[in-house]
């Protein structure tokens, strides 16, 4: 498949410099010789016109200033043909469906050049202007077709028409690269100022719940977390863009990067195919075990060798042609996971699970060119995957072959579905519309067989190590099902006024989460033994024997709501010949509500752009471009399943005497103290979980590059951008009372009380607190200065340096090479939306860290401030990637990445070294403060100098239109396992009475994962 005419512009640079003469002489050199490479480049040069967030794209150009110059456009596989009006010596024809398209270029009759140019998706391709001629009998100029080889590998084109800078990947490119063929992350994660953090990219130093996903223009970002999507099979995208930050002004504001997928179409002919992938199981070779390590104490902390993934497949029939000859095509697909097993060993748990998974999906792509102004593409997809585990305790847990032979059963139900509509009409020849609206929901079902008996687990306080005793893993919490549902509509005008390109729109999206999880009806218990403290969560004396059963309360959740509102309008002037200026303004409106329906956030933010594009020679052979801008991102809906809804949470201490031989439920039961009470469930009063002044998390951007063409296959992007953050929606808890306390000593002494006990603010910035202050149900204002609460502003700022050489595939060089370089240097005291420094798991941190967009805990009370300011979590100094595919004319080609960085950084975190504040106590390992000593943020510890190389060996086969291509994909081909992360949380969180400090955490330091082992891919694809 032909991709992305505009970034033929490389072949354009040369043609360009040579005189008309010269030109014309090519020209027919082309015809006669037979397509020679750097001719081809005249049919897609001059740069491109950006048409940022469409699944059309468009071309543009100039005929020569005399009379009885027209245009026709034709597309022989759809019936497409119009002619295209020209005023002033120009036109141009957009919402464009991608593809080749044929354009000729006559004068009274007498043809002046046809060209074939192709057309991407979010572009507009200029065609080379022709030249006249006085001749009535002369013969054509100029007949060109399209190099599809060179198109394919040209992923950053000059493109002189707009500020916009991003990289466009065709699926055939990425077929041929040793990258993930079900992740649409894998485009993101070959630049070199990505990387992965948590298996989601973090892209230009922002945190990885700050990206946004594109499908045929919607917007399906999971907003529940901000991390990750729902998306379309791979399979069945066409190109993939990528923008790694100061984005148009037409895509929802993000302070992330933007990736946005355009599905595949039918056309007047009809094509099948077929694809399978295989996954070996785990073995020595292909899919290797991972490694285990240990702790200071000489046990295991990674238990990995055990393990395993039986073997599995993924495949894929896909069909596409027409339904009505040049008005109504499809692309249909199905696809089909059979069933497959692996097997997980969990030290902490003290059980070893067997899961089988198995999944379906199917998606249909309809197009009707209504007329040729009109089009109308609806997409629909939908997935069913399910898994069946079974649960078996071990006696020791580092024996695998102590697992009981009875094991607890549970299962999983995760159907979800997609629907996106996109119109786009062309109501005048300067007036024109597309609007586009989607649809998607996503459910999880949870089933056990259990279910209905009572959940008993046992856990020791001095190893940290819990096993259950009975009940199924699903039965903590019931139920635990959960619906995600997003709907948006988007309206976009464009309007032609002479150099002067007005865009305006908007766009809406509401989002709604229902999670209502509850404590199991039938008891939860909680044994304990050998508790280091000598009194229990209650305040009460542990038993004489040391031992006590936990029976937990816990209920929450409810319906969640968020929308999100933007309306946009830009200019983009052609002020010069050579010059583009884009300015303009986004209004971005978000609202969250609680689980009574009432809104609790309400925010407003204006972010002014301005973008330029300086063809420096004219001939788009140098372009130097620069944006600067605010953005902001939309608030996840977790944040209000956090904060904004009624919770009850207690726990009740018993001594007892026996346990029940089948149920393990205790027996003998004696209530031990007062129940404790963390929350009642009273709910809240919706305006009092935000500051009266809240402003939306938003920063500041400037851009600059530079992409030079340095041969006819040669070019470099040299780019650099800062990144500062100036206001972050975050959270301060008043569990010390110093909002309280402010409160009653100004004027409210009957105060009782910040209701939900914590609240929304701006770090660095007064709260403006309404609620009741007279406590007698009367809603007053108050500010709590800053100066008081002592609170320091959000710091992050991004430095980068950027240099891409690339090298695109042609006849004589039969190769395509990327080389990515990037010098990074990220400071501050918070990561964003995803704290990296406190989250535990992949990142090291503390094990109850926390992810929740809004809700981070780096400013939850005033101490945990203290040395939070240095090198953040993503501060990778120097990146290199260099990806690439070499050709062999028998159909062989390897294909490669390599991926090198230097290390991270870490930072430790343990308890405020004051065993008399209960508050700080009860968060337990949560500052900066380690062995009671201030270790400044990313001070602690650099992760190793990682590297690893990925090939990609295939071979294609091409009979009589019948295409068949093997490839063998290795990922990290070495097997190299170095470390990534280690525990960062230096104590326990509890204080030892003998010592006064807090006690050493055993695991501390201790390695927490490391890089992932060989793993091997085998696919086969069949097409006619």
């Amino acid at each position: 498949m032909v991709q992305d005419p505009c970034k033929a512009t490389a072949r354009a640079n040369f043609v360009k410099r040579e005189s008309n003469a010269g030109q014309r002489l090519a020209l027919r050199h082309a015809i006669g010789s037979g397509l020679k490479l750097g001719v081809l480049a005249t049919a897609i040069a001059y740069g491109c016109h950006a048409q940022a967030q469409s699944i059309t794209g468009g071309l543009h150009g100039q005929v020569p200033a005399t009379a009885g110059v027209s245009v026709q456009v034709t597309r022989a596989d759809i019936g497409f043909a119009k002619a295209v009006p020209v005023k002033d010596g120009r036109y141009s024809l957009d919402y464009l469906n991608p593809g080749l398209y044929q354009v000729n270029i006559a004068q009274n009759g007498t043809t002046l050049g046809q060209y074939t140019v192709q057309v991407v998706a979010n572009t507009s391709v200029n065609v080379p202007t022709p030249q006249a001629t006085s001749n009535a009998s002369a013969k054509t100029l100029a007949t060109v077709t399209v190099d599809s080889h060179y198109l394919d590998t040209v992923t950053n084109p000059i493109d002189v028409s707009t500020p916009e800078l991003s990289t466009v990947y065709s699926a055939e490119l990425l077929h041929d690269l040793p990258v993930n063929q079900t992740n649409i992350d894998a485009v993101a994660l070959l630049n070199s100022n990505v990387r992965s953090a948590g298996g989601y990219p973090q892209v230009a130093g922002n945190s990885p719940s700050e990206n946004r996903y594109y499908y045929n223009e919607f917007d399906t970002t999971y907003d529940v977390t901000g991390l990750g999507k729902t998306g379309f099979p791979q399979e069945a995208v066409q190109s993939t863009q990528f923008i790694p930050g100061s984005g148009n002004l037409s895509w929802t504001s993000t302070t992330g990067g933007v990736t946005s997928a355009t599905l595949r179409q039918g056309t007047n002919t009809f094509h099948f195919g077929y694809d399978v992938y295989y996954y070996p199981g785990t073995s020595t070779l292909l899919n290797a075990r991972a490694v285990d390590t240990y702790n200071s104490q000489g046990n295991y902390e990674l238990f990995e060798h055990a393990n395993s993934t039986g073997a599995y497949t993924q495949q894929y029939a896909w069909l596409s042609g027409p339904i009505v000859k040049d008005k109504l095509f499809f692309y249909l697909l199905l696809g089909d996971q059979p069933p497959y097993s692996y097997k997980q060993y969990s030290p902490g748990n003290s059980d070893v699970t067997r899961t089988s998974a198995r999944g379906k999906d199917a998606l249909v792509n309809i197009t009707w060119d209504i007329t040729k102004n009109q089009s109308l593409n609806v997409a629909g997809y939908k997935n069913w995957n399910t898994s069946s585990t079974y649960t078996y305790n071990m006696t020791n847990p580092y024996e695998p072959s102590t697992a009981s032979s009875q094991g607890a059963w549970n299962g999983y139900s995760g159907p979800y579905k997609m629907l996106i509509g996109n119109y786009h009409w062309q109501i005048t020849d300067d007036l024109s519309m597309r609007a586009m609206a989607g649809d998607m929901r996503q459910d999880a079902y949870y089933v056990d067989a259990k279910s209905g008996d009572p959940f008993v687990e046992n856990c020791s306080a001095t190893t940290y190590i819990c096993s259950m005793l009975y009940g199924g893993v699903n039965d903590y919490y019931a139920p635990t099902d959960t619906t995600y549902q997003k709907q948006g509509i988007k309206l976009e005008f464009n309007w032609n006024l002479g150099d002067h390109q007005l865009t305006f729109g908007g766009e809406k999206y509401e989002n709604s989460y229902h999670y209502e999880p509850m404590t199991n009806p039938n008891g939860n218990w909680v044994y304990e033994y050998g508790a280091q403290d000598q009194e229990m969560g209650n305040g009460s004396p542990v038993p004489a024997n040391g031992q006590y059963v936990i029976s937990g309360d816990f209920s929450a959740g409810g319906n969640f709501r968020t929308f999100q509102k933007g309306y946009y309008l830009f200019d983009t002037w052609q002020a010069l010949p050579h010059l583009v200026i884009q300015a303009g303004a986004r209004l971005d409106q978000m609202r969250n509500d609680a689980s009574t329906g009432a809104s609790f956030l309400q925010l407003n933010t204006l972010s002014p752009r301005l973008g330029a594009a300086w063809d420096v020679h004219g001939d788009s052979t140098m372009k130097i471009g620069a944006n600067l801008g605010n953005y902001t991102l939309p608030m996840p809906s977790f944040l209000a399943y956090k904060v904004a809804t009624s919770v009850v949470n207690t726990a009740t201490y018993y001594s007892y005497t026996g346990m029940n031989p089948t149920t393990s439920v205790p027996t003998g039961l004696q209530q031990v103290g007062p129940v404790e009470v963390v929350t009642d469930g009273a709910m809240p009063n919706p305006v009092s979980l935000a500051s009266r002044n809240l402003k939306n998390t938003h920063q500041y951007e400037l851009q600059l590059y530079l992409q030079q063409q340095l041969t006819s296959s040669w070019s470099l992007l040299a780019q650099t951008d800062v990144h500062e953050l100036k206001d972050i929606v975050e959270q301060t808890d008043d569990q010390s009372g110093t909002i309280t306390d402010y409160v009653r000593t100004h004027g409210y002494p009957n105060y009782p009380g910040l209701l939900a006990g914590r609240i929304q603010f701006n770090p660095g910035r007064s709260i403006v607190l309404e609620d009741n202050l007279l406590g007698n149900g009367t809603m007053e204002d108050i500010t709590i200065p800053n100066s008081y609460l002592n609170m320091p502003p959000p710091k992050r700022r991004y430095y980068d340096f950027t240099f891409s050489l690339q090298h695109s595939r042609t006849q004589d060089e039969p190769y395509v090479i990327t080389v990515n370089y990037t010098w990074t240097h990220l400071y501050g005291n918070v990561d964003g939306y995803t704290n990296l420094t406190e989250a535990g798991g992949a990142y090291g941190g503390n094990v109850s860290g926390s992810v929740w967009p809004g809700y981070s805990g780096v400013w939850g009370l005033q101490p945990f401030t203290a040395g939070f300011t240095g090198p953040l979590t993503g501060d990778i100094r120097n990146a290199l990637k260099v990806s690439g595919v070499y050709y062999w004319n028998n159909g062989l080609r390897l294909g490669s990445v390599f991926n090198a960085h230097t290390g991270e950084p870490f930072s430790c975190v343990g308890t405020v070294p004051d065993p008399n504040n209960l508050v700080t106590l009860s968060w337990g390992a949560w500052s900066h403060y380690c062995s009671g000593k201030l270790v400044p943020e990313g001070s602690t510890w650099r992760a190793p100098f990682f590297w690893q190389l990925d090939l990609d060996l295939g071979y294609d086969l091409n009979l009589h239109g019948h295409k068949l291509s093997f490839d063998l994909n290795v990922s990290n081909v070495t097997n190299r396992q170095s470390v990534t992360s280690r525990v960062m949380q230096t104590d326990t969180g509890v204080f030892s009475q003998a010592t006064n400090l807090p006690v050493p955490n055993p695991y501390y330091y201790a390695i927490n994962s490391l890089q992932l082992p060989r793993s091997t891919t085998v696919s086969v694809r069949y097409s006619f």
